[in-house]
This record gives C-alpha cells, sequence and structure tokens, in this order.
C-alpha cells in the first residue's frame, strides 16, 4: 500500500494532482500523507460523514470553508497603513498653462528629481 503511494508520488504526470508539495513540510509529514491519502473519501457525502463521526463537524452542520476575512486598513499598532505612492510612466503634466512660468519650471524639476528617484519636497508636513 505504502510503495503504491510512493510510486504514484514519483509519477510526473500525477504530481499536478496529488503529490504533496514541499513548500515547508518535512519528509515525515509528507510521509503520513502518502500513507493516509487513500483513506480521505472522494466524495463530499462520505467525507461529511467521516467528519461527524470523528466530531470534527456537527450533525446538522453544514460542510463549508470559513469565509475569507476582509483585510483591514489597519496596521498591527493599530494605526491605519500609510500608503504607498508610485508615479505613473509617461504621466502627463495636466497643468500646462504653468508651462514657460517660474512655477512650471520649478514643477519640471521636481520631476525631474522624483523620476531619479530623489525625494521632493517635505512629505505633505
Amino acid at each position: 500500500d505504502s510503495s503504491q503511494a510512493k510510486e504514484a508520488a514519483l509519477d510526473p504526470y500525477l504530481s499536478l494532482y496529488s503529490h504533496a508539495r514541499r513548500h515547508g513540510c518535512t519528509k515525515d509529514v509528507r510521509e503520513m500523507y502518502l500513507a493516509t491519502r487513500n483513506k480521505v473519501p472522494n466524495n463530499d457525502a462520505e467525507l461529511k460523514a467521516m467528519l461527524v463521526e470523528n466530531k470534527l463537524l456537527e450533525p446538522g452542520e453544514e460542510m463549508r470553508r470559513a469565509r475569507l476575512q476582509k483585510r483591514s486598513n489597519v496596521d498591527n499598532d493599530g494605526k491605519p497603513k500609510k500608503r504607498r505612492y508610485y508615479e505613473r510612466k509617461n504621466q502627463r503634466m495636466t497643468n500646462t498653462h504653468l508651462e514657460g512660468t517660474e512655477i512650471g519650471a520649478v514643477l519640471r524639476r521636481a520631476a525631474d528629481k522624483q523620476k531619479q528617484g530623489e525625494s521632493v519636497g517635505d512629505g505633505g508636513m
């Protein structure tokens, strides 16, 4: 039985479907998975019956995954997360009426500095 599981694990055509991926999975856990995967029922009705039998699910409880929790906009300290602002490539200057003026020259120099990765301004403070 275990030899069939090992043989199936080495089959490259089956690896997409039932091979235990080793993203931090130790060999002993992988071996345990390969040895016990044939005990897991293929259809949902049998799986639910087995879960109820082993008291992992209440008899009237619906078998479904828990909803994913909405990610909050708060970091670990309870403060709102800071937004990252990225400059869009080939961004067009919208205040074209300032071109050729002193303010337009300042804006152009600031945009060039920002493209080079330098800090511009005081961060809105």
